[in-house]
């Protein structure tokens, strides 16, 4: 039998973080690697903003360009999750037939179009007994076709190759779609390295690079792999959120100065009324997710 101290510290070893973080002065000196694997020093030091950065989705929006009176309206893009006081929650707004009442992304130059800059929210977690990082990004919006307050969120799992490396790739891409989440291998998601802008963000071939693309539905804001039109929005308030238009009409890649810390919003956990996965309360979950 094994005594009290062993199962101890065998507890304490799975959650452990498997290497020793670097030091402030240390840190400066990790550098991005050409074969897109992090150190794993960029999770620990400063909450892991270094990583999220590295890591971070391009998000796709596409506009309505199905029949009136919905033609060609530009879909809402997230916003700040506190009010204009920045003493509590976003109120939210309440949701309207088209869509309005929310941030737009820009004036429309035609599909590609760079989207105004928004806020993600992020939390770097160690899941110990998985042996992976997770990256978890929030996305906050004011409504949905169907109510007030919207949060979705993207997933990103990190393993090492080389068991002791410190190395880590990225490794399953998880999408929230309201109240599941579905999930695809890295090496099967779309992804595009950003270096000239909206000329690459076009190909669809792109894979095993440094941002996944990510989908936003255009009505219910569920995230997808893909960026078929699928349907104009009656048929997505009628048929469900298999059939939610998404597309490349907009795009956006967060910078360092987008990406915000979730526990920023711990003062107003659980405040965003039926929009119930706020960074707060789903931060302890993140472990635990999986495809629904």
């Amino acid at each position: 039998m094994l005594s009290k101290a062993t199962i101890a510290l065998l507890i304490t070893s799975a959650f452990a973080v498997p290497h020793p973080l670097p030091q402030p002065s240390e840190y400066g000196k990790i550098e991005a690697r050409d074969d897109g694997g992090i150190n794993g020093g960029w999770f620990g030091q400063n909450d892991g903003i270094g990583a999220a950065v590295q890591a971070a989705p391009v998000f796709m929006f596409g506009a309505d360009h199905g029949v009136s009176p919905w033609k060609n309206k530009a879909p809402c893009i997230p916003e700040g999750a506190g009010n204009s006081k920045g003493d509590g929650p976003n109120p939210g707004t309440d949701p309207t037939p088209s869509g309005d009442d929310c941030r737009n992304p820009s004036h429309y130059d035609g599909p590609f179009t760079k989207a105004d800059p928004f806020p993600v929210y992020f939390s770097v977690v160690w899941c110990g007994l998985k042996g992976e990082w997770r990256i978890n990004y929030d996305l906050y919006y004011s409504h949905d076709v169907g109510h007030k307050n919207d949060w979705e969120s993207v997933t990103i799992t990190f393993h090492e190759h080389v068991p002791g490396s410190n190395i880590f790739y990225r490794d399953y891409v998880m999408l929230s779609q309201h109240s599941k989440k579905v999930q695809k291998a890295y090496k099967d998601v779309q992804s595009v390295n950003m270096v000239d802008g909206d000329n690459d963000v076009r190909p669809l071939d792109g894979r095993n690079k440094l941002h996944p693309k990510v989908y936003v539905g255009t009505w219910h804001h569920a995230m997808y792999f893909d960026g078929a039109h699928k349907a104009d929005r009656s048929l997505a308030l009628t048929n469900g959120e298999e059939y939610e238009l998404r597309g490349d009409d907009w795009w956006y890649l967060p910078v360092e100065s987008d990406i915000i810390k979730s526990g920023t919003l711990d003062a107003y956990k659980g405040k965003y009324g039926s929009a119930d996965s706020d960074p707060a309360k789903i931060r302890g979950d993140i472990c635990g997710f999986a495809p629904s």
